[in-house]
């Protein structure tokens, strides 16, 4: 009777801490599969600092970089500074208006559909089968698939992690 009671317990424990390990990788870990569905959603709201923060960290530097150079080349032709990546920063109030006929991008069924272990693929990969969130911290690099609803297509992206960052995608990321 006392080993049935230890043994109930200790599987109520391990569900606890495997239903918290599911809800704050759910929650709050970056997974590829976000990435890929912020970068559409700030695409749609024409969100130049939203498309930014899915990208490598060196998309951003890029375009900071190249922002600084317009601005400040402007500045010596008109006289005065212009501070390009603030004006860029305004491009969603005036979603509305100006970007209302730019086709948008709605996608669905945003899934993983491969992936490389970050870790030794014997104990990986077994714990992905076992709960898929986990792709969010035991993977390096995944494909993800969606469909683009105005095209009715398939298509894929490959996304990478970033340490420290979480999941991006690359600068050179192409849709295939």
């Amino acid at each position: 009777m006392k080993w049935i009671k230890r043994g109930m317990i200790a599987v109520i424990i391990i569900g606890v801490v495997i239903g918290g390990a599911w809800f704050y990788i759910d929650r709050k870990v970056s997974s590829p599969e976000k990435v890929v569905a912020q970068f559409f959603d700030a695409y749609n709201n024409a969100d130049v600092n939203g498309m930014l923060d899915c990208m490598d960290p060196a998309a951003e530097e890029v375009f900071s970089a190249g922002a600084d150079l317009m601005g400040s080349l402007l500045g010596e032709i008109t006289g005065f500074e212009l501070d390009l990546n603030a004006l860029i920063g305004l491009a969603p109030v005036l979603a509305d208006t100006a970007f209302d006929y730019t086709e948008h991008a709605t996608v669905e069924d945003i899934r993983v559909v491969s992936y490389t272990p970050a870790y030794n693929p014997e104990w990986t990969e077994p714990l992905i089968n076992f709960m898929p969130a986990l792709i969010s911290i035991l993977a390096e690099e995944a494909v993800v698939e969606f469909r683009i609803a105005e095209a009715d297509a398939i298509a894929h992206l490959e996304v990478f992690y970033y340490q420290g960052v979480g999941w991006r995608i690359p600068m050179d990321a192409e849709i295939y």
